[in-house]
């Protein structure tokens, strides 16, 4: 179809349509006559395939009227401008548009996008890579959003599911917003509520399988009451689930199996259903020996994604002392209920708990969470940072490839004023310029969405853990749909407003440019100055917010740990109690210690119930001798409580203040005694030696300790949290409390070299003393304090990145506007240097230019950072939102990095000869 003989009467046409051009001026045949007459011939091809015949008469015709109007209409617009006035602004004529369905265009528009942009193939690639970045980050970080946040739960009806938790503010005399619930609060609720169809009491622990059908293991096991499975509606692929025969204080063991399990260890028999399981836990009336009844299907794990098996909880309704918090719950909402309606009951149920029992519910009582809220738990505001920060980064792009689209439609203002002249309005040259842009944004969604591929992968690399249900993560429908949606609005975002002002063109403006370069290029960069800057506050602002999460995590880093990480081991035990009695796990931890302090290569040993970092809730709550009990109850203070063995502040490297550390003279049967931190020595004898004070624990009516120590702060909870602590003696404990805690606990062993070194003998050494005992975990110190700071670290990683993908959009936004503006004032810059100018002064006024441009960025930037900061305030460590440092620090690297840009055309310029700029104008 290329060659003219191909299409009949395009030659006679041609001709008689270069006739009709006498019309124009002279100027304008001089300069577009050639151009005209190719696109004159490029639309009669296209209008022949499309119709050919009578259509193509009609093409004629209107092609024929378009020319004499916009040649007379030309003429007369400079004949008023010769007279001192400027042409009327009147709307553009399009008389095809009106006379076409515009609809009909578009796979016309599209051969003629494909065409041209394959004339640009380096622009073609630019733009698309640009938006491929940005929109493969939205893409990437929605995917996480998708599955974590917005992925329903996979139960039925999974928007009635509630979590009820317990919490105690400031006014009970400690601060847990959120904490177990005691087997009083969860019986009341059950009974005295009307807004739930079903709740359940739930709580999860590791046990070791040794039922001798195969190697012995730990699996987390969920711990439930009856109604849980008739709360999530979850049928079993076996057998049946627990029912109420099965609940009570002590009652005999029974076993749903996880399908997991199932398969893993019994080979998807399902004959399986009615045998027995032993099992081993710390507490005993958790059973034992038991009957398997059931097994789930696949995929079905709660309340944690490794849930093997569950279990009955132990829930005695004659158990009235409303200390003990030990599990949480689940409900589901009655038919017609809503969550507002929920929440209402429960405030009224509270306030009148508070007058029936004083002494625990002032300051202390439920509350609801919608369950898949609660289980997504504070990743839903890290989350929802990325998306907004990605979301900078696309405006940045979009900022970036339309500030490209500027200069390509500038560059083709000849080619857009002489489709005017062949009676194309400027609806349809809009039409056909956001054709464009729509090409640019589908190839950059696609690459965008392979490049999230990848990006995903790497977050889930990243994410160390952090981040619940991660497993969900990954391209969906909703997703492609989410990314189809940021196709559009990209490519209006990026596209309209050029191809508006490109649809401006008119044949006198196109004129009137040729005579007034500069003047008009200064126009015309005043909005691509407006996008310069509005790059450069996007920047200034993810820039920010990646170096106050920087600052936050080097300030977390640089903590005082309180204990030597170096050369540190943590082995995790838990003690079947089938196997071992209290007095007996108390041999078994006292054998192993001492066969491992022997090692070669190691330096002392000792066990501790939880290794430094590891504890999550503080549970510690304690009574001083002397003082009066708090508002909600007996225990008048909170601290951690952490046991310890002989051995364990030298081995941990936790340095002893004053005082004595627990030793081998505090027998099991002698006066208790307690070593505490500074931290709770200063906020609970600020002005006193602790040393000799008393302090009781667990039990309200329990023996008295006396204070023989002050320690160094430990973190046991994170390198972020100051919780006091306070250590007691495992021997003691136990013997006291009649084998409490006795059987779960961890090994830390300190060596002369790498840690992992030791653990093949270590591991030896257990199966000596028992065979059957798995150990739990085992890992390095440097591992879990690593572990510890994922979640700041996953944070500050993507901002980073996205704050350095927004910087060198920002670089290469600057270096564009300003390199075009040199080009556009060569004429300009030529005189000046011509009237002698220095190179120096040449440069330092583009490179000003460049500043002035940017400066407007930066403030707006900064302006908009301290507001949008302060929503990072609970991700930030000892670090202020509004830090001076940060924004100082960051407002100079972006104006580094504009000047830096900006030099490489200011050089250019400088370099101009005037006479070959002036001879080229």
């Amino acid at each position: 179809m290329s060659r003219r003989g191909q299409v009949r009467g395009l030659s006679l046409f041609e001709r008689l349509y270069g006739a009709l051009l006498v019309v124009f001026p002279a100027q304008f045949r001089q300069a577009y006559a050639r151009d005209a007459l190719e696109l004159f011939r490029d639309r009669y091809r296209e209008e022949y395939r499309r119709a050919q015949g009578r259509g193509v008469l009609l093409f004629w015709g209107r092609s024929a009227w378009d020319a004499i109007v916009s040649g007379v209409s030309t003429r007369w617009d400079r004949w008023r401008e010769r007279r001192g006035s400027a042409p009327s602004a009147r709307p553009d004529r399009d008389n095809g548009a009106r006379r076409r369905n515009p609809l009909s265009a578009i796979p016309g528009d599209v051969r003629y996008a494909f065409r041209s942009l394959s004339r640009t193939p380096g622009f073609t690639a630019v733009v698309v890579l640009t938006l491929a970045v940005g929109i493969g980050a939205n893409t990437g970080i929605f995917s996480a959003v998708s599955g974590v946040l917005l992925q329903p739960l996979p139960y039925d009806n999974s928007g009635d599911l509630v979590a009820i938790w317990t919490r105690f503010t400031p006014e009970s005399g400690y601060d847990f917003p959120k904490y177990p619930v005691g087997s009083p609060e969860y019986f009341d609720y059950v009974n005295q509520n009307r807004t739930m169809e079903q709740v359940a009491a739930v709580s999860s622990e590791r046990l070791a399988l040794t039922d001798g059908t195969a190697e012995p293991e730990f699996v987390t096991a969920g711990y439930v009451s009856s109604s849980f499975f008739a709360v999530l509606r979850v049928p079993p692929l076996l057998g049946r689930t627990l029912i109420r025969a099965d609940d009570g204080a002590q009652p005999r063991p029974v076993y749903v199996l996880g399908h997991d399990l199932w398969q893993r260890r019994f080979g998807g028999d399902s004959s399986v259903v009615g045998g027995t399981l032993d099992v081993g836990l710390d507490m005993a009336e958790y059973g034992t020996r038991g009957e398997i009844v059931g097994v789930m299907p696949e995929a079905f794990a709660f309340p944690t994604p490794d849930i093997q098996l569950w279990t009955q909880l132990p829930l005695d309704p004659e158990r009235t002392w409303r200390g003990g918090h030990w599990f949480w719950m689940i409900g589901r909402l009655a038919p017609g209920v809503t969550y507002e309606q929920a929440d209402a009951e429960m405030e009224t149920l509270m306030a009148q708990w508070a007058v029936d029992h004083p002494d625990h519910h002032v300051g202390h009582g439920l509350f609801l969470t919608p369950l898949l809220r609660d289980m997504v738990g504070d990743v839903r505001p890290a989350l929802l940072l990325l998306l907004g920060a990605v979301g900078f980064v696309l405006l940045i792009a979009c900022a970036n490839v339309a500030n490209l689209m500027l200069a390509r439609s500038e560059g083709r203002r000849r080619e857009l004023g002489v489709r005017k002249a062949l009676g194309a309005g400027r609806g349809r040259l809009v039409q056909q310029l956001l054709t464009e842009s729509a090409l640019l944004s589908v190839a950059g969604g696609a690459l965008g969405i392979l490049f999230s591929l990848v990006g995903v992968r790497v977050l889930l690399a990243l994410e160390g853990g952090t981040v619940p249900r991660a497993q969900l993560i990954g391209l969906d429908a909703r997703v492609l749909v989410f990314t189809g949606v940021v196709v559009l609005i990209t490519t209006l975002v990026f596209g309209l407003a050029p191809a508006l002002r490109a649809g401006a063109t008119s044949l006198y403006e196109v004129f009137r440019d040729a005579a007034t370069t500069v003047t008009a290029g200064r126009k015309r960069l005043r909005f691509r100055g407006f996008l310069l800057a509005s790059e450069v506050a996007g920047a200034i602002l993810l820039v920010i917010g990646a170096g106050l999460m920087t600052k936050s995590f080097w300030r977390l880093l640089r903590v005082e740990p309180g204990f030597r990480s170096e050369n540190l081991l943590a082995v995790r035990f838990s003690l079947p109690s089938r196997s071992y009695s209290p007095s007996e796990a108390v041999r078994f931890f006292s054998d192993l210690t001492e066969r491992v302090r022997v090692l070669p290569d190691v330096e002392n040993a000792a066990i501790v119930s939880d290794p430094p970092l590891l504890r999550s809730d503080v549970d510690g709550r304690f009574h001083i001798e002397g003082r009066e009990s708090a508002v909600a109850g007996e225990f008048c203070c909170t601290g951690g409580a952490v046991t310890v063995g002989y051995g364990s502040f030298h081995t941990l490297g936790i340095e002893l203040i004053r005082g004595r550390l627990i030793d081998e003279t505090d027998l099991p049967d002698g006066p208790l005694v307690a070593v505490v931190d500074e931290e709770l020595a200063r906020r609970y004898w600020p002005n006193e030696d602790p040393i000799g004070k008393r302090i009781r624990f667990l039990m309200t009516d329990g023996p008295w300790a006396t204070v023989v120590g002050v320690v160094a702060n430990a973190k046991f909870y994170g390198l972020g949290e100051s919780y006091p602590v306070y250590y007691h003696s495992y021997e003691q404990m136990v013997s006291w409390t009649g084998g409490f805690g006795a059987r779960t606990m961890s090994l830390v062993v300190r060596t002369h070299g790498p840690p992992l070194a030791v653990a093949g003998p270590i591991r030896e050494l257990v199966r000596a003393i028992d065979p059957d005992l798995p150990i739990v975990w085992m890992r390095t110190m440097d591992d879990i304090a690593s572990a510890s700071v994922a979640r700041p670290r996953f944070l500050m990683t993507l901002l980073g990145v996205f704050a350095g993908v927004a910087l060198v959009l920002a670089a290469i936004g600057v270096y564009g506007v300003i390199s075009y503006g040199v080009a556009r004032r060569t004429h300009e810059i030529g005189i000046r240097m011509a009237l002698g100018a220095a190179a120096g002064s040449v440069a330092g006024m583009v490179v000003r230019e460049g500043l002035a441009l940017a400066l407007i960025g930066v403030v707006v930037g900064l302006a908009a950072a301290v507001a949008v900061t302060r929503m990072m305030t609970a991700f930030l460590f000892n670090v202020q939102p509004t830090d001076l440092w940060t924004y100082t620090a960051v407002a100079g690297i972006i104006l580094a990095v504009v000047v830096t840009a900006s030099y490489l055309p200011a050089r250019r310029a400088s370099r101009v000869d005037p006479l070959t700029a002036l001879r080229t104008e």
